[in-house]
């Protein structure tokens, strides 16, 4: 540094600055609660960070669903799955050019299923509405079945109806989350 005064004298000296990256921070977005076998959405939203060179360059996001971290990238939101009930731990982060990042964390309440929202999700999964209409039935007709009986049979007809028609209008994966979401009722 070189300092010069009115009359012209001049001193240099040196310093060292450290200059520190100042992270980037968001607003993390996570439902209280969702339906088990719906997704839910994960998000960061109102972004800002300090430089506005990195806020120019792009920040990026990472989200955990439950599972783990996945890769940072340009979207501030992530869909994630629900497959049984249970509190989930879930979390997003935000990271500028300079590798500073913020993490923030949460819960998701993932609630027990009804016999409405599973018929919900037979519907949003089946290919065939015939096959959606015939489990649906089987749920409404257990729901309101006068004995404990009745509605055990019904849910097992039921679970056996999505057993045939997997890989038949239903995936695997499909299948057995039905199939696990129905013995929760």
């Amino acid at each position: 540094m070189r300092v010069t005064d009115d009359g012209g004298l001049t001193a240099t000296d040196t310093a060292t600055v450290t200059i520190v990256n100042v992270a980037p921070v968001a607003t993390f977005d996570a439902p209280a609660s969702s339906p088990a076998g719906f997704p839910f959405t994960l998000s960061l939203t109102s972004a800002h960070d300090p430089s506005a060179a990195d806020t120019s360059a792009g920040l990026e996001y990472a989200f955990d669903c439950g599972d783990g971290y996945g890769a940072f990238g340009g979207s501030a939101s992530a869909s994630c799955p629900t497959t049984d009930v249970g509190v989930t731990s879930v979390g997003g982060k935000i990271r500028d050019k300079d590798g500073g990042v913020s993490e923030y964390r949460g819960s998701v309440s993932v609630v027990v299923v009804t016999f409405s929202s599973l018929c919900d999700l037979v519907r949003a999964y089946s290919t065939d509405p015939k096959v959606a209409d015939d489990l649906c039935d089987k749920l409404e007709r257990a729901a309101t079945a006068p004995t404990a009986g009745g509605r055990e049979g019904l849910l097992a007809a039921f679970v056996g109806q999505v057993g045939a028609k997997t890989d038949k209008g239903l995936t695997p994966a499909q299948a057995a989350e039905l199939t696990l979401l129905a013995a929760r009722l």
